[in-house]
């Protein structure tokens, strides 16, 4: 197992040290902006960073995301790379609705 954090003082790995995993989870920030939606730039650019290395694995994001956001970064990072949405807070119980209801 490695783990790479953007802070610095906290990372294990370098981020060229996970590019040979089989998974990388992206648990990152996506605060509200000043217009109250979320802000994923912070996973964009790090989805960018992954298609632009070729990263062959599985890129599992954990964050939490605006609805549409996923079939947007599509169109703009490479096709080879593979995506799973994981969100950050999903209740069992409700998983279909909250999928489906996400207004954020």
């Amino acid at each position: 197992m490695k783990g790479f954090d953007i802070d610095p003082a906290k990372t294990l790995n370098r981020f060229d040290e996970v590019l040979d995993t089989e998974v990388v989870f992206l648990a990152l920030p996506t605060p509200l902006n000043e217009k109250g939606r979320l802000d994923a730039s912070l996973v964009s650019t790090y989805l960018e960073k992954f298609g632009a290395q070729n990263y062959r694995g599985l890129v599992v994001i954990k964050s939490t995301l605006p609805l549409g956001y996923l079939n947007e970064t599509r169109k703009r990072v490479r096709n080879s790379l593979r995506i799973l949405y994981g969100p950050e807070f999903l209740h069992q119980k409700n998983a279909m609705e909250e999928m489906l209801t996400n207004n954020t």
